[in-house]
């Protein structure tokens, strides 16, 4: 997912329509793997995997509205009410700080 989110970051006019599809198919496949075997990873327990997962859903949350994708930004707002992400950014001390560095100060790598 994260690979996908960062191709997206990167595109340019001519790609950005096929990397945002490609990234609404990894959160959808992520959304659809949850509503199957959630509400976390692994089934009923908390994992470490979902515990790493929640910053990187917070990160595309506040990047996306910055970007104002909203397809993609729906996605993860649905994968953000299971109450996983809230939870661990919550107890982190990280809800509700965001800090936004420009999208044109990103470097390409």
């Amino acid at each position: 997912m994260f690979p996908a989110f960062v191709q997206f970051l990167k595109s340019d006019e001519s790609t950005k329509a096929e990397k945002q599809a490609a990234l609404e198919a990894e959160l959808s496949a992520l959304d659809s793997h949850l509503s199957q075997n959630g509400p976390f990873l692994k089934g009923a327990n908390i994992s470490a995997g979902d515990l790493a997962l929640a910053p990187k859903l917070y990160h595309l949350q506040i990047a996306l509205r910055e970007l104002k994708v909203r397809e993609a930004r729906q996605l993860v707002a649905a994968l953000m009410s299971a109450g996983l992400p809230s939870f661990a950014l919550h107890r982190g001390g990280v809800a509700g700080k965001p800090a936004l560095w420009p999208v044109a100060n990103r470097r390409a790598c």
